[in-house]
């Protein structure tokens, strides 16, 4: 069974959030416990860096298809004439 970074950096995250919630509760009663602080932090940078780079690359807007469409075939258009006039040249010589 495979575990994803991605699931192990949300449940770091998570930890990381309950305890700040826990270090934020001592410091109400007037002694801050700073263990579970700097202990949070740095559970939810190891947290924010597993999901961070676990993600999955946003899948393509079909907003513009078209345009692009459009892009492309003047791309292939201008290639197309490039080679002719390439072709052109080297016939003359």
């Amino acid at each position: 069974m495979k575990i994803e970074p991605g699931r192990i950096g949300s449940f770091f995250v998570f930890v990381g959030l309950v305890l700040w919630v826990i270090f934020f509760a001592t410091d109400q009663t007037k002694t801050p416990s700073y263990g579970y602080f700097f202990v949070g932090a740095a559970v939810l940078f190891l947290g924010g860096y597993l999901w961070w780079r676990d993600r999955r690359p946003a899948a393509e807007a079909d907003r513009f298809r078209s345009i692009r469409r459009m892009r492309q075939k003047s791309a292939e258009r201008k290639e197309r004439k490039k080679k002719k006039k390439e072709e052109r040249e080297a016939a003359r010589q």
